[in-house]
């Protein structure tokens, strides 16, 4: 049983595998990772007992063996992970994204397609700017080992530009159909709500490793 007042980072850093259940719960353990499960159930008007029965399934399942436990990583080891991983990961499927959801609100022209492909271009933006931020700025910085008057400024921006990407993907969520596309969807659509779904887990994990595992070590 996951206790009420467990905090959501700590959940999902001992239990990776119940990252897809808080999310499926709408509880926020990348930004909001320290909020207690009983907290960030009330906040959000889920029974904690439904969370609770959801996150025990979903532990019931075990770890995927092929995920990195981020917290045993060194520092350096832990930003090449996330460079090679996560920022690598995110250009590329931004690209398809795109192009995508364009190609999908042009052919239907339904005002909810029209609206993804707005918001899909925005959230483009908003983490390739970030991306270069980090790369240019923090990380190498971190990657040195030194200390620097300015760290805890680009700490904080860091922080807001995860917050800013995972409040969008919180509203670009119902747009999309929570990535269930209909029955009569054309395979364009069916394309980009996957790739959608699978854009946003790697875009939640990647702010959870650094609001709550890399941050914390500065």
């Amino acid at each position: 049983m996951f206790a009420p007042d467990q905090a959501l980072a700590a959940l999902a850093l001992e239990h990776p595998e119940c990252e897809e259940a808080l999310r499926a719960l709408g509880l926020d353990y990348a930004c909001a990772g320290a909020s207690s499960l009983e907290a960030a159930c009330a906040a959000r008007g889920v029974p904690l007992a439904q969370a609770q029965a959801a996150l025990a399934a979903a532990a019931a399942l075990g770890p995927d063996p092929m995920l990195l436990d981020a917290r045993d990583l060194p520092t350096p080891d832990l930003l090449v992970e996330l460079q090679a991983r996560h920022h690598a990961y995110a250009r590329s499927a931004l690209r398809v994204v795109v192009d995508l959801s364009a190609k999908v609100a042009e052919v239907h022209g339904h005002r909810h397609l029209i609206e993804l492909a707005s918001g899909v271009t925005l959230l483009s933006r908003l983490v390739t700017a970030q991306l270069e931020r980090e790369e240019a700025h923090l990380f190498p910085l971190l990657q040195s080992g030194e200390s620097a008057p300015g760290l805890a400024q680009l700490l904080a921006a860091s922080r807001k530009d995860h917050e800013q990407v995972v409040q969008l993907l919180g509203r670009l969520r119902p747009v999309a159909e929570y990535y269930s596309p209909p029955a009569d969807a054309c395979r364009s659509q069916r394309s980009l709500y996957a790739e959608l779904a699978a854009l946003d887990q790697d875009l939640v994990r990647h702010a959870h490793l650094e609001l709550n595992v890399l941050h914390p070590r500065c």
